[in-house]
Order: structure tokens, then C-alpha cells, then sequence
């Protein structure tokens, strides 16, 4: 299936490819049934060793590795789609830091272990800071200046009083606490992308082929259903999307993952009202969205994703 079906590409070289993978699947029956088979025969040549040494040669051919049988339920892919290679390609990548407020304390701490204390050391060291500059403010230590007197004013009031008292203090100093907060990092974000096309039907065999497009796509989205007498217990998963962008004979932007199709929008004559006499649009827009199964890592983008 491809669209437009004029082959002269004369003009425009790019295309991108959309192929669905019948992935396999641990057959779950079989495996039971294997293994336990599996198990027997080791039991029964374990007796058949027994007495000889297991470091020798017999005893090491027991351990047989059981690789578990697999199954692709019966299911189909739809054929290849080749559609022509849209304009404004985005591809998204990303990944997700937490915040951190460390505090003081905390960021004393920091300090000294990047500058080579212990992690132990460095956070008794910051909390003897701490301590100390609160019991000079309560003794009234002479020769404490303004700033510091009223930052340590402040710290005492954040650790000690409620949310009114910290707001009173700091509002008569004039001094608010440094939280210092840290950007931590956190995840990887799936990629996800979409792409768009317009296509508009310059013959009944290119119509033909639009609605078997769109088809295609829409079946490939939705699950199989698992039934017995009648009623769905389950699904099967749907079948995720092999995906190739070219132009000419080289491939473009990055590759992708073999990823699931998780949303097909279509528009019928989207700026016509226009319908041919057998029924077909004149007009389709097709979004399809896409989501890659796992995040990246470095290796992956070194790789061309």
C-alpha cells in the first residue's frame, strides 16, 4: 500500500515506511508443559549420574538450559505502508529532574564532602554550624553584625516556630533564608512523535488505496480481542510499528524504535465539501501518533535514535 501511487519521484525523493511486527510471545501452555518435561529429564540423568564426580564431564551435561517455547497467538500484520515524507518532522526528547530544597544544613553539608570530607564529617560539621549560630543569637553574642544576626534570627525562627512566627521574623529583618535548591535528576522521558499527511485522490485507484490506508492504520491500532463463548476475558496486544524515514537512498533525521501506534486522527475533506459519486472523500487528513516501548540512553542516540 503507498500513496501517491505515481512512481515518478523525480521530484520528490523522501518516504517514510510504516511496517507492523508480529512480535512472539511466551507461550505460556507449552512452557509448563516443556519444563516439567524438561525437569524429569534432568532428575532422570542426575539419578543415572549418581556416584560420579559432578566436575567430570557426565555430571555437567544435566544442566540443560530451558528456553521457553514461543507463540504469536495466530495473529497478523497488515502489509507495508509507504507514504511520502511529510514536512516539519518534530521529535521531542526529554528527561525529568525533581527539586531539592537542601537547606543550609544541607548545602553546608554538600560543600564539604565535594570538597573532600566525609559524608559523616561533613554533615555533624554543618549541623555544629548551625547549632552554634543559633545559640549566639540566643546569648546575644557580642560581635554579630546586623546580616548575620538577623539570618540567624530567621534560621531559628524557620526551625522552631509555626508558619506565622516565620513570617513575622523574617518580615522584621528583612532577611529570608536561602533554601538553596538542587535540580536532581529523575527519569527519561518515551519519546513520542506524530507525523501528518494530506492526501487528495487523483484517480479512483489512488481513492481506493487512501481508504485502505486509513484502514490499514485504524486496525493496526486497536487490540485483538480474546474470547470464549462469547465473552471478551483479554486482548492482545496490538502490533507495534517498524518505522523508516528516507530520502532517496539515505535515511534522515534519527531512527526509531519499534514503537506503538497509540492515536490515528482522520479528517474528511478538511476544506471541501466535495465527495466523489462513489462515496470516497476528495479530501483526507491522516495524523498518526507514535510512542517508542522504552526511554533512551546515550548508547541508544550513539546508535542513531
Amino acid at each position: 500500500m503507498r500513496y501517491p501511487l505515481d512512481d515518478d519521484t523525480d521530484q520528490y525523493v523522501g518516504k517514510i515506511e510504516f511496517l507492523p511486527i508480529v512480535e512472539k510471545y511466551i507461550d505460556a501452555a507449552r512452557t509448563a508443559t516443556e519444563s516439567l518435561s524438561a525437569a524429569s529429564n534432568i532428575l532422570d540423568q542426575f539419578d543415572e549420574a549418581e556416584g560420579l564426580d559432578t566436575f567430570g564431564g557426565v555430571g555437567r551435561s544435566v544442566t540443560k538450559r530451558i528456553v521457553a517455547p514461543k507463540t504469536t497467538y495466530g495473529k497478523t500484520g497488515s502489509g507495508m505502508v509507504t507514504l511520502y515524507l511529510p514536512q516539519a518532522i518534530t521529535i521531542q526528547d526529554g528527561v525529568q529532574y525533581d527539586t531539592l530544597n537542601l537547606g543550609v544544613i544541607g548545602a553546608s553539608a554538600l560543600s564539604g564532602i565535594q570538597n573532600g570530607a566525609g559524608i559523616t564529617e561533613a554533615t555533624f560539621k554543618s549541623l555544629e554550624e548551625a547549632g552554634r549560630t543559633a545559640q549566639d543569637f540566643l546569648t546575644n553574642r557580642s560581635g554579630m553584625g546586623p546580616t548575620v544576626a538577623g539570618l540567624a534570627a530567621v534560621r531559628l525562627a524557620n526551625s522552631s516556630g509555626g508558619e506565622k512566627t516565620r513570617g513575622v521574623v523574617g518580615s522584621a529583618f528583612g532577611i529570608a533564608v536561602n533554601p538553596n535548591t538542587k535540580a536532581l535528576f529523575k527519569s527519561v522521558n518515551l519519546r513520542e512523535f506524530s507525523f501528518n499527511f494530506k492526501m487528495i485522490a487523483s484517480s479512483e485507484a489512488e481513492a481506493n488505496a487512501i481508504e485502505q490506508i486509513v484502514k490499514t492504520f485504524r486496525t493496526e491500532l486497536y487490540p485483538e480481542s480474546i474470547e470464549e463463548s462469547g465473552v471478551s476475558l483479554g486482548y492482545y496486544y496490538p502490533n507495534k510499528f517498524a518505522i523508516q524515514m528516507t530520502y532517496g537512498t539515505h535515511e534522515v533525521a534519527t531512527k526509531f524504535l519499534p514503537s506503538n501506534l497509540k492515536a490515528v486522527n482522520v479528517v474528511y475533506n478538511p476544506s471541501s465539501m466535495g465527495w466523489h459519486a462513489d462515496g470516497k472523500p476528495s479530501e483526507v487528513d491522516l495524523t498518526l501518533s507514535f510512542g517508542e516501548p522504552r526511554t533512551l540512553s546515550k548508547k541508544d542516540i550513539q546508535a542513531g535514535y
